[in-house]
């Protein structure tokens, strides 16, 4: 499926039953891409694209159950201080 998207990488977290499938793609083209952490619930990237500009990416999927999604949104409490 991925190949058919004509991305040339990808990071993936796999699916926990029924839910939690989280897909991240990009074209080398862009620039340089680091997986910097990767959970059940997010996939964070450092981007460093072709004119040296560093941003970062985290692409979320909250569980829809209550007690792990609320441990999840203290972890993000503590990961936005994350540094480029």
């Amino acid at each position: 499926m991925i190949r058919k998207l004509r991305f040339d990488c990808f990071t993936v977290v796999d699916a926990q039953g029924f839910s939690g499938l989280i897909w991240v793609l990009w074209k080398k083209s862009i620039g340089h891409v680091q997986v910097v952490f990767k959970s059940s619930q997010m996939i964070s990237l450092v981007i460093t694209d072709n004119r040296n500009s560093q941003w970062a990416l985290s692409a979320v999927y909250a569980s829809p159950t209550p007690s792990i999604r609320e441990q999840f949104w203290q972890f993000l409490c503590e990961f936005r201080d994350f540094d480029l």
